[in-house]
């Protein structure tokens, strides 16, 4: 159907799967249908990661309780200065 600004019409869209439950269909494809395994990404959240753990000196800790953490992979990068410049901003007048 055409209008003056536009067209209007029907369209078959393709068909789709939702995910409803994720740790369900999780389980359900590593037990059941392997060969689906590569649609499974793992990801660590490093923002949420420095909100859990504090650094004092070279060691992290947990921040609720100051547990120390040790783990393989994660490497502490203990607090420092660091130097930068500032260019190309105006004065505030």
């Amino acid at each position: 159907m055409k209008f003056l600004v536009g067209t209007a019409g029907i369209h078959k869209a393709p068909g789709r799967v939702q995910v409803t439950d994720e740790a369900t269909l999780e389980r359900a494809i590593l037990t059941q249908a392997p060969y689906l395994d590569s649609v499974i990404v793992t990801r660590i959240y490093t923002r949420t990661l420095n909100q859990l753990l504090k650094v004092e000196g070279a060691v992290a800790h947990l921040t609720e309780d100051g547990t120390r953490v040790e783990l393989p992979g994660l490497s502490v990068t203990p607090v420092q200065e660091k130097f930068y410049v500032r260019a190309g901003q105006k004065d505030e007048a």
